[in-house]
């Protein structure tokens, strides 16, 4: 496994965004599912906001942040049909 994607299946599994360069823009955002195809599924934070599918080999550095945002939903992905390395098993925010 690559040095991202370890960094990445971490943040997962603790709740964490990440924030990294894409394609030559900074981004933040909530990972969800880390595929055995390469891909990412998060949700992104910045620069806009929505779900995004990443390729893992593009993405530096990946720094993971503390931060969880209440209601993190982490589920599996159907962009994603070969498995998923990780996802972050999905608990109910307490009400």
């Amino acid at each position: 496994m690559q040095l991202a994607a370890v960094a990445i299946a971490a943040a997962i599994q603790n709740g964490y965004t990440l924030t990294f360069i894409y394609k030559q823009k900074l981004r933040v955002v909530e990972p969800y599912a880390l595929g055995a195809n390469g891909k990412l599924r998060a949700y992104q934070l910045i620069p806009e906001e929505g779900w995004r599918l990443f390729e893992t080999e593009l993405i530096h550095p990946p720094v993971a942040s503390e931060v969880i945002r209440p209601g993190y939903n982490p589920n599996g992905d159907k962009a994603m049909p070969e498995g998923i390395i990780v996802s972050r098993k999905y608990e109910p925010a307490a009400a």
